[in-house]
């Protein structure tokens, strides 16, 4: 007789925690290079979603007038539905 998987389905389990989108992190980074330095960045790019743990961090990249500056996004609040976020771009100010 084949052994079953311990989920009965074959499937992967998949992954509930909650997390901070690609897109919301981007969009506030760009919301705060703007307010900081008076205009959009070229681009910002963030490598994947960040899971809503505390002190969770994940590092994206900010691009404009031809210098590349990383951008910390740390999770400082995971109080669900309360998720608290720090933003730290690197050798800008």
């Amino acid at each position: 007789m084949p052994a079953e998987d311990a989920g009965g389905t074959g499937e992967e389990p998949r992954d509930t925690t909650p997390k901070i989108s690609v897109y919301e992190m981007e969009t506030t980074i760009r919301g705060d290079y703007l307010n900081d330095r008076g205009h959009i960045p070229e681009y910002v790019t963030c490598p994947d979603a960040l899971d809503v743990e505390l002190g969770a961090a994940v590092e994206c990249s900010v691009g404009d007038h031809g210098a590349v500056f990383p951008a910390t996004v740390t999770v400082i609040g995971a109080d669900l539905p309360n998720v608290t976020y720090n933003v730290s771009i690197t050798g800008v100010w």
